[in-house]
């Protein structure tokens, strides 16, 4: 699939433009005529550039290209030896020209890669681990002029790269493209596209790197192509609105059937609130049970709510992350999904106080420290959190 081309070395002989293998030690780097630079910090990596310039050509347009970067990720040794590197991307660009850009977005897959792999424990196929990209100077014929980006199977093009974009424009069709490959292709859409996974891409790795540079996970510079106050700006106008209006209203399943741009925004919002409350482990759940669902092999954004639910319905503690809205010491409500059982809740971090109003009619008895619910439903939930920095969360434990 990526033979390359022979090509003449400097020297005058004939040689091979060698390809780096799928797995390799630091040390073995050197054998390759290619240039190497480590990638640090939260997600470590490499990224290898062979000196001897390949012509690849892509699967489904058969387009020369004479620039590679691989990239790796780094894995541990698990007997204390030299750590191995092993390929997930390969990016490559039409000239040598663009091979600031090309590292660039290097990096950034990198990144998405790493936030997927720890947070959604998931990973590349074990037998195409390779993503293959490609840096295109057009947009290909029979596309519409404004096209950013497709993917294709394992394939990823990303077009126009030389037009004037935005950085955060370019991190958005970035983690679109990637999302498109490795997010559940939840679909049943016809506006803006019939697949979400590229819209969810976007919004989700962004608000994972968001939180990780916020946390101090990540450093401003070990994310590549944007800023952390572009980031802090992307998610206000088009992560949070999303993710608030959940909060606010509950679910509306009515609004997840829709097959238009607002049902695709409501999807994603429910999505990134599910991560944002009950955590990403609540979300891993989620997604494995979307999969189960009858329809399976193309999951609509109702299979998603329904298998929130079962995810939900039988878990032993819930951990709640209550959102910093507004004043500390002032009320706050928020919509919960409560699943049926017997709840001790306990309060940590900066929650001072909360409440989950009884409605027997519902079959809902709450107490200062404990909450019954006879059936699974979405219920407001008022709390107070104190001036303290440090997170608001309660605590759910079922009794029996």
């Amino acid at each position: 699939m990526l033979a390359p081309i022979l090509a003449l070395a400097g020297s005058g002989v004939r040689a091979v433009a060698q390809t780096p293998p799928d797995e390799l030690t630091r040390s073995q780097v050197r054998k390759f005529n290619s240039d190497s630079e480590m990638v640090e910090g939260a997600f470590p990596g490499m990224l290898v550039i062979p000196k001897t310039p390949p012509t690849y050509r892509d699967e489904k347009y058969q387009k020369p290209y004479t620039l590679a970067c691989h990239v790796y990720i780094a894995v541990p040794a698990s007997d204390g030896g030299e750590t191995k590197y092993e390929r997930r991307f390969l990016v490559c660009a039409a000239d040598p020209d663009s091979l600031d850009f090309a590292k660039s977005v290097a990096r950034m897959l990198l990144l998405l890669y790493g936030e997927r792999h720890e947070r959604l424990r998931d990973d590349h196929s074990l037998s195409n681990p390779t993503v293959n990209v490609w840096l295109t100077e057009r947009v290909e014929s029979g596309l519409s002029p404004d096209t950013g980006g497709e993917q294709f199977q394992n394939q990823i093009y990303l077009y126009n790269i030389h037009n004037q974009r935005s950085e955060v424009e370019w991190a958005r069709e970035i983690a679109h493209e990637y999302g498109h490959y490795s997010l559940p292709a939840v679909s049943g859409f016809t506006a803006t596209e019939e697949w979400a996974n590229g819209v969810l891409g976007e919004r989700l790795y962004l608000k994972w790197i968001r939180e990780d540079l916020r946390s101090g996970k990540l450093k401003p510079e070990e994310v590549p192509i944007v800023s952390p106050a572009q980031l802090d700006d992307y998610f206000i106008r088009s992560i949070w609105p999303h993710i608030r209006r959940i909060m606010r209203e509950g679910v509306d399943a009515q609004m997840l059937a829709r097959p238009k741009a607002d049902g695709m925004d409501y999807y994603t919002g429910l999505v990134m609130y599910l991560d944002t409350v009950y955590g990403t482990s609540a979300l891993v759940d989620a997604i494995v049970d979307t999969r189960s669902a009858p329809n399976k092999v193309s999951p609509k954004a109702v299979d998603f709510l329904a298998a929130i639910r079962t995810s939900l319905r039988d878990e032993k503690e819930l951990a709640l992350n209550l959102p910093a809205l507004g004043d500390a010491e002032k009320e706050q409500t928020i919509f919960i999904y409560l699943p049926a059982g017997k709840w001790t809740v306990s309060m940590q971090g900066s929650t001072r106080s909360w409440r989950i109003a009884n409605d027997p009619a519902a079959g809902i008895v709450s107490s200062s420290s404990a909450v019954t619910a006879r059936k699974g439903s979405w219920r407001p939930i008022t709390y107070v959190r104190s001036a303290d920095s440090s997170s608001a969360r309660l605590i759910l434990r079922r009794r029996g």
